[in-house]
């Protein structure tokens, strides 16, 4: 997606143009069969710039703090990947033992298992986010370029 701002007349022009790979469902996977663009064009009044300047200044704001608790929450598993191989070998041992150091070592992979699932659906997340701060950011630099002329 990308955006242009331009002044025309007393009006702000916000042009947004979107895409994105059309996929169908064949038998048991999705193929991409083509691609979309859209384009929206928004006409915002002169003296309304500054309430859209505000809230986007707010939407930052509010992504910015989102983002900051997730990478907080990511901090302690971001390291997750290195340490699978020595629990599974753990692991194997104590099925071979049946003992109940196996039950205690089979909580620890359900626990290992749900900070993995965790891990990747943060990095999503943060990746999403940060993409939206750049977005937002960019948006707020060309509005404040306009509103200044």
């Amino acid at each position: 997606m990308d955006k242009q701002y331009k002044m025309v007349g007393d009006k702000l022009q916000v042009t947004i143009n979107n895409g994105a790979d059309v996929f169908i469902p064949v038998g048991e996977t999705q193929e991409m069969v083509g691609k979309y663009t859209q384009q929206t064009i928004q006409l915002i009044d002169n003296d309304k710039m500054s309430v859209l300047r505000d809230f986007l200044v707010k939407d930052r704001t509010m992504g910015e703090a989102q983002l900051a608790k997730m990478e907080k929450q990511l901090e302690p598993i971001k390291d997750i990947e290195g340490m699978d191989a020595e629990l599974m070998v753990a692991m194997k041992e104590s099925i071979k033992k049946g003992s109940k150091k196996f039950r205690a070592d089979m909580m620890k992979l359900n626990q290992r298992i749900a900070d993995i699932e965790l891990k990747a659906n943060l990095t999503r997340q943060i990746k999403y986010l940060k993409d939206n701060v750049k977005l937002t950011n960019s948006d707020i630099t060309e509005l404040n370029k306009l509103i200044k002329e």
